[in-house]
């Protein structure tokens, strides 16, 4: 049954997100023909076509990136800020993200990806609140919110003064961070970081330089190896503030400093991207990809090349040659705040297990994300439910909800971590229980296809009662308990009791 959801103003109330294990990818409808629809994994209709989508996640119980939901069971994911960073850290809700995959092209909306690469944001801790432009700065670098930006792990505009945060987002012409997410920063190895285009690079000195807002330019060592060149976007990651320290070479060789050139997006061939545009003439640039259009650019939502303004957010489909993206499509980004109920559109779709509920507060909890009914009975935990759902004033807010029994097109993922002594005998079994951020979920594995260990964490093996797996679970729901079709491990660690 489909309950459509009242569009009921709300008095300001930041949800929370899931810290942890919980944290699974799904998404919400882009652009260009491609929506997220129901079920989980590529379509098994047609040729699959290569791609590479790179932009903002916006749901989970799968990855959605530019309206695309692509399965993630089988991609090999790494964060080039910490490689070590457990897989548990690696996604949520407003994190930035390219996908490389396959879709299918009648639909143009399911699709398997095969590698996830992870970009952090800028870090540090947060100061100079501004409640009159809604900003804030953090490490030196300017950040921008606005309705659309999620807060998470404990973080809130109210409680940001002196936070350590990390922000995720985009970066415009001025190096300003769009940011569509907050999130409080529990420890990172590096708990510095920013991010921005390189300028005055000079090559002979070894050194570039990076303008984080209006007074604060920093320079920084080139690694050795790298090729940098003005306007390039790089992300720097340091274990002191870089807004009062000075670098050298040695704090590279040192491992105090890393420098990510974001060319590690890996663009090729089929791409979507989504991002701010940073300049329009001589050529149209988007992040710092530059786009070439044509008479047969197919121009959406009332764009047009003459009508673009450097600073705009905009999404934009194609194909990548010679470090051009060849524009097929351009559209509007669906990240402003629209007014109207008519004008709402679903930019968080979340496919899972309800695993908590609050009567309450009227919330329930489904892939670790808190999201609030406005009128209706709410789902039962354990229950399979589909959520379409927009932010108002600060709070996740559904708009429409399916409740469903177990259906062929019902298949999801989720993440989470459960004790695994004998490795994979333990999740062959009828029931386990898988132990998320806000809730625990009972799985079933012994009918499961494939169970597998992924390939960090093959070499894991031997029995110890001290062994956790980090798990993903594809599969459907059926009398409240995951019935796994795939289940992979992502991590096997040793945990040692406090």
């Amino acid at each position: 049954m489909t309950t459509p959801i009242a569009n009921t103003p709300r008095k300001s109330l930041i949800y929370s997100l899931a810290a942890s294990a919980a944290v699974a990818l799904s998404g919400c409808g882009g652009g260009g023909g491609a929506s997220s629809g129901g079920g989980g994994g590529a379509s098994s209709g047609g040729t699959s076509q290569a791609v590479t989508y790179s932009g903002t996640v916006t749901g989970l119980g799968s990855i959605v990136v530019n309206g695309v939901r692509f399965s993630t069971i089988g991609a090999n994911t790494t964060d080039p800020d910490d490689p070590s960073k457990s897989y548990s850290d690696a996604f949520a809700l407003g994190s930035s993200v390219t996908v490389t995959g396959t879709i299918d092209p009648t639909t143009g909306t399911l699709g398997q990806a095969t590698s996830i690469v992870v970009h952090g944001g800028v870090r540090g801790v947060a100061g100079s609140l501004n409640n009159t432009d809604n900003s804030f700065v953090v490490s030196g670098q300017t950040v921008q919110v606005d309705a659309n930006t999620l807060y998470a792990d404990g973080a809130s505009w109210a409680n940001l003064d002196g936070m350590s945060v990390e922000v995720h987002g985009i970066v415009d012409a001025n190096n300003v961070l769009l940011a569509s997410r907050v999130e409080q920063d529990n420890g990172s190895t590096y708990p510095y970081a920013v991010v921005g285009k390189a300028s005055n690079v000079d090559t002979q000195a070894g050194s570039f330089q990076i303008t984080l807002s209006p007074g604060t330019t920093i320079t920084l060592p080139i690694p050795i190896g790298v090729t940098l060149s003005d306007g390039v976007l790089v992300r720097v990651v340091s274990k002191r503030d870089p807004e009062t320290s000075t670098y050298t070479a040695t704090d590279l060789t040192s491992g105090d400093l890393k420098i990510i050139p974001k060319g590690e997006r890996g663009l090729s061939g089929n791409t979507k991207i989504r991002g701010a545009i940073t300049a329009t003439v001589p050529d149209l640039m988007v992040n710092d990809i530059p786009v070439e259009t044509t008479q047969n650019t197919k121009w959406d939502d009332g764009l047009a090349l003459g009508s673009l303004a450097v600073g705009q957010v905009i999404k934009v489909e194609g194909r990548m040659s010679n470090g051009r993206l060849l524009a097929r499509e351009i559209e509007t980004d669906e990240r402003e705040h629209k007014s109207g109920a008519s004008e709402y559109r679903d930019r968080v779709k979340l496919y899972g297990v309800v695993s908590d509920s609050n009567a309450p507060e009227n919330t329930f909890v489904v892939q670790g994300v808190t999201v609030k009914l406005s009128s209706g009975a709410l789902p039962l935990v354990g229950s399979y439910v589909e959520v379409k759902a927009y932010l108002v004033d600060g709070v996740l807010t559904v708009r429409e909800l399916e409740n469903k029994n177990q259906t062929s097109s019902s298949r999801f993922e989720s993440h989470g971590f459960t004790p695994c002594a004998n490795g994979l005998d333990d999740l062959r079994v009828p029931e386990f229980s898988l132990t998320t951020a806000q809730g625990s979920l009972t799985v079933n594995g012994s009918a499961a296809r494939e169970v597998k260990y992924d390939d960090d964490a093959s070499n894991k093996t031997g029995t110890d009662n001290r062994y956790r797996c980090f798990l993903e679970v594809e599969g459907n729901v059926s009398g409240g308990v995951i019935q796994a079709t795939k289940i992979e491990v992502k991590q096997r660690t040793i945990v040692t009791p406090r």
